[in-house]
């Protein structure tokens, strides 16, 4: 679980610091609402690339077997976990309103 966590976390740092490089570059502007979301979608998936090598050289790292276990958890993991957390707030608040 640790090798997957540490995948994740390099996944959303990654994310995060080439939005905050673009959007300090002017690329991304806060007229276009749309924009600065489209971002994050396209380098949240770009950066699964490197949060999949981390997370398996890691656990290889740890003389770990089962590699291609520890990149599709890493893949499913948070992004299972942030999509049952949206479906379930989403589904209370219809119900609610």
């Amino acid at each position: 679980f640790f090798c997957v966590a540490v995948g994740s976390g390099m996944q959303i740092l990654l994310t995060s610091l080439l939005t905050l490089v673009l959007a300090c570059m002017g690329l991304l502007s806060p007229a276009r609402r749309g924009s600065l979301v489209t971002c994050l979608m396209v380098l949240f998936m770009l950066s699964g690339i490197v949060a999949g090598y981390c997370s398996a050289r890691l656990y290889k790292a740890f003389r770990g077997r089962a590699w291609q276990m520890c990149t599709i958890f890493t893949a499913s993991l948070f992004p299972g976990m942030a999509f049952a957390l949206f479906l379930f707030i989403n589904t209370y608040t219809a119900f609610v309103h």
